[in-house]
């Protein structure tokens, strides 16, 4: 059962989009099965009732949303963005306490999962997804929006196994950079984070940062800057020292270990945009 079960409307509940659908989402979407939960909310596969054209539907609790102002914040950008590899975002429904994200349903699961099950791609392969990741990154910074939290768990598979459309999801820390040219909070996962964040003056670059990373990741399997903790994993991403030491990387090509360096600029007035 979905959290609005046999609700009645209350009146007194605070409207957070004036564009949202308001009344029952289960008229029109049937939902079959729960797809994953986080920290605010629960993803729902659902089929419409009239077309059967299936969705992920993510209910959020409006009262275990920290920060309202980032949370219509992340709604309005995915609104406004339209991309093919980015996640389309269809609908917005509100329901008393509960808010639904009608989002276009990717059935491959996560780029991440099909790394570690395949343990590293070929370059190609490789090379093929990276083409798509950037141009959807080039989309964000060209609009003036930092995704902030690139990582293999945030690319989706739109059908599984095929490689030829991955899309961009969560942009729950993501920030319209229009305002100021320097953002500074800390976010995002340490593997992946650049070395300017933990200094707290960055730009959209630290998003060329995270795609080296996950490029070497793709590549080998292995993470460019390890270590047992935390700690240790940012203090060897200040350091900014990594190597192509691992046996996968024998059959790379220099340009696209070049391409790795370029993302792996410590200076990131040095390093290359998403261009």
């Amino acid at each position: 059962s979905t959290p609005m079960e046999d609700e009645k409307e209350n009146p007194d509940t605070q409207t957070l989009f004036k564009e949202s659908f308001k009344g029952k989402i289960k008229d029109k979407y049937h939902f079959s099965q729960k797809l994953a939960s986080g920290g605010f909310g629960i993803v729902y596969l659902a089929e419409d009732r009239t077309t059967g054209k299936k969705y992920a539907i993510k209910a959020i609790q409006k009262k275990k949303v920290k920060d309202f102002n980032t949370f219509i914040n992340e709604v309005k950008i995915l609104q406004a963005l339209d991309h093919p590899n980015i996640i389309k975002l269809y609908e917005i429904w509100e329901w008393n306490e509960v808010c639904f994200l009608v989002l276009e349903y990717c059935e491959g699961g996560e780029l991440f999962h099909y790394i570690i099950e395949k343990k590293f791609l070929s370059e190609e392969v490789a090379a093929f997804i990276m083409r798509q990741l950037f141009s959807a990154l080039q989309y964000l910074h060209d609009h003036k929006i930092s995704h902030r939290d690139i990582k293999p768990e945030n690319f989706m598979l739109y059908k599984k196994d095929d490689m030829t459309c991955v899309k961009m999801i969560d942009f729950g820390l993501s920030k319209d950079f229009s305002e100021a040219n320097t953002m500074s909070t800390m976010s995002g996962s340490p593997y992946y984070i650049a070395p300017e964040v933990f200094l707290q003056k960055y730009n959209c670059k630290i998003d060329m940062w995270s795609m080296g990373v996950v490029l070497y990741i793709m590549l080998s399997g292995k993470v460019p800057f390890p270590g047992r903790d935390e700690r240790e994993i940012i203090s060897n991403v200040l350091k900014g020292e990594f190597h192509f030491n691992h046996q996968a990387f024998q059959s790379v090509s220099d340009d696209c270990k070049d391409l790795i360096r370029r993302c792996l600029v410590k200076d990131f007035n040095e390093r290359i945009s998403a261009q």
